[in-house]
């Protein structure tokens, strides 16, 4: 039997897949913003796997090793989403990079 995970897992890579290919070949979007988008996701992600040791402190100190088994959950998920969007609007805003390819940059949205 298939698990959930498994198939949220598949999902998510699949629209990852077609949000890069619509990013980069029919948008025609810059390489430098690609290259924000991802590494901002990339330390997401490790935010939200390493948070468990902010929720459960004792237990990490205790065993190590719990922070390759478990994640740290709905707060690990707040905080990478908060990281997520600081860094990238820092980073497109320090890069001049337009906004997804689509305004122009005379409107100056990171002006």
């Amino acid at each position: 039997m298939i698990q959930g995970e498994n198939l949220l897992l598949v999902a998510s890579l699949v629209m990852t897949y077609l949000f890069f290919y619509y990013g980069v070949f029919v948008l025609k979007a810059e390489r430098r913003m690609m290259d924000v988008i991802f590494n901002s996701f990339i330390y997401g992600l490790v935010i939200w796997k390493l948070s468990y040791g902010i929720v459960h402190p004792n237990m990490v100190l205790e065993n190590p090793l719990t922070l390759l088994y478990f994640n740290g959950g709905v707060v690990g998920l707040v905080l990478a989403a908060v990281f997520i969007v600081f860094y990238t609007y820092w980073h497109l805003k320090k890069e001049h990079i337009m906004s997804l390819g689509i305004l122009p940059r005379q409107q100056g949205i990171f002006q």
